[in-house]
């Protein structure tokens, strides 16, 4: 595992605790939020392969700074959407129903395999987001989430272990190839 990547995951957790679930937002909408930050994302990833409008801000570094910026926020969103997810079907605070999803995310990101590409890893964010939309659909109706328990938490993981890791691994990847221009 890069430290750029384990920079980005204790960055990312040391701010998720006050910006876990939007306010005022349902589950759908809450989803919908989180499919617009992955759009964000590939929108400010694409402009890093494009030459800068005239109007656009030519330095390099601050554009990389506004793509990781945009991913960061991504796997903030997509960490958001889990735990709350989590503490709707557990029934627990956000805090507690977050904090097994945190380790088993520390672990995974202890062990990650540094070879996909970033294409290959913004894919595996999207289809994690796509999959978990049934979890998201069920835990619209407050009343019956809590009777499917955990039956949803394997769904919730494969969630964070993929769609986070994945952008927090592209995240670092346009860190680091900044680094080396």
């Amino acid at each position: 595992m890069s430290d750029a990547l384990w920079d980005l995951l204790d960055g990312m957790l040391a701010s998720a605790d006050e910006r876990l679930a939007p306010e005022g937002l349902d589950m759908s909408r809450h989803y919908l939020l989180v499919a617009r930050r992955f759009a964000e994302t590939e929108v400010a990833l694409s402009k890093l392969d494009a030459e800068p409008s005239p109007f656009e801000n030519q330095d390099t570094r601050l554009r990389v700074s506004a793509a990781t910026f945009a991913v960061v926020e991504a796997a903030l969103a997509y960490w958001g959407l889990a735990v709350r997810l989590r503490a709707r079907f557990t029934g627990q605070h956000a805090r507690l129903a977050g904090e097994p999803l945190k380790q088993g995310l520390r672990h995974i990101a202890r062990n990650v395999d540094d070879t996909a590409d970033g294409s290959e890893l913004l894919g595996n964010a999207a289809r994690a987001l796509a999959f978990v939309s049934g979890v998201v659909e069920a835990a619209e109706h407050a009343q019956h989430a809590r009777s499917f328990g955990l039956t949803y938490d394997e769904a919730i993981q494969r969630f964070v272990a993929i769609g986070v890791i994945s952008l927090l691994r592209v995240a670092a990847a346009v860190q680091e190839d900044s680094e080396l221009r």
